[in-house]
């Protein structure tokens, strides 16, 4: 996905695959911390997770943090999702955390 939905605002949490791709905004996963939904880019589709979203089971493993100010962290390490189907699917993640 393209950069930040437009109903983002405040803390949140960003992640792409690689340094270049959350350079140009090319997001993977972006959530809220005070509201949801979150979205995810599945097979070149973004998918929004919220309450009532069946069918998708989202992990984060995370392998490095460094926080980089008093509000804002960065986050490397896996995001797997899993469908309704049981389909899995693992991808690296780079990104931030913060408000």
């Amino acid at each position: 996905m393209d950069g930040f939905p437009p109903d983002f605002m405040g803390c949140s949490c960003y992640y792409s695959e690689n340094e270049t791709d959350f350079k140009a905004q090319q997001f993977i996963y972006v959530d809220s911390y005070q509201s949801k939904p979150a979205y995810i880019s599945v097979d070149n589709k973004v998918i929004e997770l919220g309450d009532d979203t069946e069918g998708y089971e989202v992990k984060f493993e995370i392998t490095d943090s460094v926080q980089l100010d008093t509000e804002l962290w960065h986050k490397e390490g896996t995001v797997t999702i899993t469908d309704s189907t049981g389909a899995i699917v693992t991808r690296s993640i780079y990104g931030e955390c913060g408000c």
